[in-house]
């Protein structure tokens, strides 16, 4: 704990970008503050698969070059087709919260879609994209995105 402790002062501290008693101080309480509000049960219920999560990132990195450069060009060279802005629902094959939460952050790293619904029931998200796309071939893109989100990261048994 105390650790723990020492490396959020640390950050802290390089946050601020000076060596002082009262960054140091600050650092302790908000160290102090963080160990207070995160206890609680914690269960560690996932574990991740790291060639898996390699694969992933690898992944990430082309989606987010290929949809940057896709922007890039809707802007500077606006069509119709490439302005072109939709909300598309699409239905969920993997009810866990946590594999949700990643699906749903990764989908809106990509420059070009976000999440902007999730429902509570876990079956759909909404995801506003930019571009004119195929409805059932990107629910197939958007299940494979969450397919591969539980390739690395997969329950405990």
């Amino acid at each position: 704990m105390i650790g723990r402790w020492l490396v959020l002062i640390v950050i802290w501290v390089a946050l601020w970008g000076e060596v002082s008693l009262v960054n140091v101080l600050s650092g302790l309480f908000m160290a102090a503050l963080l160990s207070v509000l995160s206890r609680g049960p914690l269960r560690h219920t996932h574990r991740i698969k790291p060639v898996a999560a390699m694969s992933f990132f690898v992944y990430m990195m082309r989606s987010i070059v290929v949809s940057s450069w896709d922007v890039i060009v809707a802007v500077l060279f606006p069509t119709e087709q490439r302005r072109h802005a939709e909300v598309i629902r699409v239905p969920l094959i993997i009810k866990s919260p946590l594999v949700h939460a990643i699906t749903a952050n990764t989908i809106s790293l990509t420059p070009g879609t976000v999440v902007i619904a999730v429902d509570p029931e876990g079956d759909f998200f909404d995801i506003h994209v930019l571009g004119h796309y195929d409805s059932e071939e990107f629910h197939q893109l958007i299940q494979d995105h969450q397919r591969r989100v539980t390739d690395f990261i997969v329950e405990k048994t």
